[in-house]
């Protein structure tokens, strides 16, 4: 930019802004007309997996415990039907020796879950499930 340019760019408006600052609030303006529609196009996050994360976190935090609990808790109290809150609370408990009270989560667990995964919570819960022969895929 040229000296001229530079002082043209300088000189205050007849709101008492520069032009400097025009070109400033301009931009902005797009910016933020910009985050507004990526705002729109953002992804749903679910709340179930983020209630879970976040007593994964605290399990694996030492001496955190009760928040961990605490999260499943309110995952459990929150979402009283899924049953990934029981099996993560279960394994959970388990982990800590907690044997009695993981087998009351586990016995959630499996009540809630769907017919396509009661052999993936048997499984977390540590029981032998009857998991069929997998499907020959032609490869031999």
């Amino acid at each position: 930019m040229d000296s001229a340019a530079a002082t043209a760019a300088a000189l205050p408006g007849s709101d008492g802004t520069t032009n400097a600052d025009a070109t400033t609030t301009s931009s902005s303006s797009e910016a933020a007309d910009n985050a507004a529609a990526s705002t729109s196009d953002r992804v749903a996050v679910d709340p179930i997996a983020v209630q879970l994360l976040l007593g994964k976190s605290y399990a694996a935090w030492r001496g955190h415990d009760q928040d961990a609990l605490a999260a499943y808790d309110t995952l459990i109290g929150a979402f009283p039907t899924d049953f990934r809150g029981y099996l993560a609370k279960g394994m959970f408990l388990r982990e800590r020796g907690g044997q009695g009270d993981a087998e009351r989560m586990f016995l959630q667990a499996k009540f809630y879950a769907p017919e396509d995964l009661q052999a993936f919570v048997a499984s977390r819960a540590g029981e032998r499930s009857d998991i069929g022969p997998l499907p020959d895929n032609g490869m031999e």
